[in-house]
């Protein structure tokens, strides 16, 4: 009886030996990194990846979920996943010929689970959501110039443009005639 007692215990330590190794070892997020040339400026790139709003849809299951931040020529945002999952992404923006070149990461923080830590060694859990987040920053990025791809079904060709000065009129602003809550 005793030998039994020794082997579960052995086994018990080896275990959360195991699992407090795997905790130190896997990584704790999945990413994935994919760069792409602009014709804009880089402050053009930076100013517009900066200024998206909180819950903005990146791409489909791929969410803005926070405020951007800007350190230099580098954006990172918090993202938020479909499947309730969160992560970030960063944005390394550099000129290039005239134009910028975008690093683009997202990644997705595993959290304690070994087994998901270990999947998260060649990026599958952010595959599905990198296959639609690249080409929709890229998508939105080059959208001024899109020589007229089609984004979601409509196309830019045949837009145009008008700048008219308006003339100064009051305007009151009352903050608590707007609904609080987000729809």
């Amino acid at each position: 009886m005793q030998a039994i007692g020794r082997i579960l215990i052995i086994l018990v330590v080896a275990i959360a030996a195991g699992v407090g190794i795997s905790l130190l070892v896997l990584p704790s997020t999945a990413a994935k990194s994919q760069g792409f040339d602009v014709t804009l400026a880089p402050q053009s790139v930076i100013a517009r990846l900066s200024t998206s709003a909180p819950n903005t849809v990146v791409g489909a299951g791929v969410t803005q979920s926070g405020r951007a931040t800007v350190s230099g020529n580098v954006v990172s945002t918090p993202i938020a996943f479909a499947d309730g999952g969160t992560g970030k992404a960063t944005y390394t923006v550099t000129p290039k010929n005239g134009g910028a070149h975008v690093d683009a990461r997202i990644e997705r923080d595993l959290g304690f689970n070994p087994i998901t830590r270990f999947q998260g060694m060649n990026g599958a859990p952010v595959e599905s959501a990198a296959a639609v987040f690249f080409p929709a920053v890229t998508n939105d990025l080059t959208h001024p110039r899109d020589g007229g791809r089609t984004i979601d079904g409509t196309s830019s060709h045949g837009l145009s443009y008008e700048v008219v000065n308006v003339a100064a009129q009051q305007f009151a602003f009352n903050e608590y005639c707007a609904p609080q809550q987000p729809s």
